[in-house]
């Protein structure tokens, strides 16, 4: 189950994994081919566009809004069983509903027992042998650690592995980093990674703290002068913007400028004695 903000990039997110699984790939680790039907709340219009804007290719298929309203239990058990069939006719891997509570029989999201009994038809579907990815709301406020889902905790404890996407930086709308949080049955499921939406689709950028590192380093590019005198820890620290990444300690500090220079962004200077302290500069001196 993913659950995430409205226009948070749920969608998004679901049509790169799409697109990966025609040949394969990387999102946040290894995708393996498959094909999948998407049963979707959207019209077909909408997931044409984002079809041909991402290059979705024909091993995905379709199912826009099985239902002009919604359906009583027997219906959705129904409906489970003619998804089972094509999972087996067409040998699909995956099947996404986009979004689980625009068209399952659920009227008390709350309460465990009807929630329970709308859920258990999806066996079927898994038992004919497709993964099943379901998109779902939070609640509203920031819950606690896997409750991000809104309703019943039936719903989370159902599932095998419940993933909550949340923005990066949610104070800045331009950041087009996510963060991931899962809670999974499986041990090789990663409980956080951080992903960065670019042209060419998501890049693993690694967990929160790589993130903010990044942050950091760029920050410190800014900063370090190119004469050859350089500056020191310290100096940085004084020097520290107010706006942009939160100001480190310096342990936090002297551990970034020895990651830089290591990579070869900026160049040390001195040898770290008392009278004589690792200095740092930009290398365009």
């Amino acid at each position: 189950m993913l659950t995430g903000l409205w226009k948070a990039g749920k969608t998004t997110l679901v049509a790169h994994l799409l697109r990966l699984l025609a040949d394969g790939g990387e999102l946040a680790g290894a995708v393996k081919p498959a094909r999948v039907l998407v049963v979707t709340e959207e019209n077909g219009g909408l997931w044409r566009r984002r079809r041909d804007e991402l290059g979705i290719g024909d091993h995905v298929h379709l199912l826009p809004r099985p239902f002009n309203v919604r359906p009583k239990l027997s219906q959705w058990e129904a409906f489970a069983l003619h998804v089972a069939e094509l999972v087996r006719a067409e040998s699909y891997g995956l099947v996404v509903c986009d979004t689980l509570p625009s068209f399952w029989p659920v009227t008390k999201e709350n309460d465990a027992s009807e929630v329970i009994a709308a859920l258990t038809p999806l066996h079927t579907v898994a038992d004919a042998g497709a993964a099943v990815l379901l998109t779902h709301h939070p609640r509203k406020g920031d819950a606690g650690e896997g409750q991000a889902a809104r309703g019943s905790g039936a719903l989370p404890g159902f599932v095998d592995a419940i993933l909550e996407l949340r923005r990066f930086g949610p104070d800045n709308r331009d950041d087009r980093r996510r963060v991931i949080t899962a809670y999974s049955r499986f041990d090789e499921t990663p409980p956080e990674v951080v992903i960065e939406l670019r042209d060419d689709g998501y890049r693993l950028v690694g967990t929160k703290a790589d993130a903010r590192q990044t942050d950091r380093l760029s920050a410190i590019a800014e900063l370090l002068p190119a004469d050859l005198a350089g500056v020191t820890a310290d100096e940085l620290l004084t020097s520290w913007p107010e706006t942009g990444p939160a100001k480190p300690g310096k342990r936090t500090m002297q551990v970034d400028l020895k990651a830089g220079a290591q990579s070869g962004r900026w160049m040390q200077l001195g040898t770290g004695t008392r009278n004589d302290p690792f200095r740092y500069r930009g290398n365009g001196a």
